[in-house]
């Protein structure tokens, strides 16, 4: 299970300083309407000729260094840390910390690579057929191996490839068997219909380019059991909006970097 629920502690800092800039940013935005008093607009004026912009770059460079700032996650506790440093270096003597729980998907390999979700190559295929039926004979075969698991003690000389959850579907994680998940792969680009022509969808794990919107919905929708988004070079918010839905559906979904995917592509 690479995503477990945590009950975590969260940080909130209040100063005074949020404050004033959002009021200097309110009246700088009625500057054209000609009805703000001098001294704000003394004031706007003043401000936004203090902002560097190589500061700003600098500022935004570290927080995207410290990975993941869901909260809970380490990434979460440097940015914390990062902000009440930069409030207390500006002269702030009244800043304020507030901790409260928080309930959070956790991947557990976060805090040890050998506890996430894995992808294992060259295995064989079960005694048992899939059911539902898996595809033909020829198709490439893998497993989806939570930590832990008979699986993944067993994985030998199988090509071990790391996979990495995505934000659940509401309440529902993307949660494996204990026994992890084997089944056929096929790869459809960009998850549009026309892709999955001549693909044995049904009983399927299946490989979809993350920027596709939400066409990969169509995956579950032919029957496939799980989906790896394979990751772009480059990507935008809403993309990654599109790849959960607000209703509890279970289908296991994951992120895999381009050169862990690029052998998994190759067998499709």
């Amino acid at each position: 299970m690479p995503s477990p629920w945590r009950s975590l502690s969260a940080r909130r800092y209040c100063c005074v300083i949020p404050f004033l800039i959002a009021t200097l940013l309110v009246a700088g935005l009625s500057l054209s309407a000609g009805d703000v008093a001098p001294a704000f607009r003394s004031a706007y004026l003043d401000f936004s000729g203090s902002v560097a912009p190589e500061r700003l770059r600098a500022t935004v460079d570290t927080l995207a260094g410290f990975g993941s700032r869901v909260a809970g996650y380490p990434g979460d506790l440097k940015a914390a840390d990062y902000v009440q440093q930069q409030f207390v270096s500006l002269g702030l003597d009244k800043v304020k910390a507030d901790e409260f729980p928080v309930t959070v998907p956790y991947d557990l390999g976060v805090d040890d690579p050998a506890k996430g979700a894995y992808v294992d190559l060259g295995v064989p295929a079960p005694a048992a057929a899939i059911d539902p039926p898996a595809a033909s004979p020829t198709a490439a075969r893998a497993a989806l191996t939570p930590a832990g698991s008979p699986a993944a003690r067993s994985r030998g000389e199988r090509t071990h490839l790391p996979i990495y959850p995505l934000w659940p579907n509401l309440v529902r994680t993307s949660t494996l068997p204990v026994n992890g998940l084997t089944a056929p792969v096929i790869y459809v680009r960009d998850g549009r219909l026309r892709n999955f022509n001549g693909k044995d969808v049904e009983g399927s794990i299946v490989m979809v380019d993350f920027n596709c919107s939400a066409q990969w919905l169509n995956a579950p929708r032919l029957g496939a059991r799980a989906v790896i988004f394979v990751a772009p070079d480059t990507t935008m918010r809403g993309e990654a909006e599109a790849k959960f839905i607000s209703i509890p559906i279970s289908i296991p979904r994951f992120y895999m970097k381009q050169a862990d995917a690029a052998p998994l592509i190759a067998l499709c």
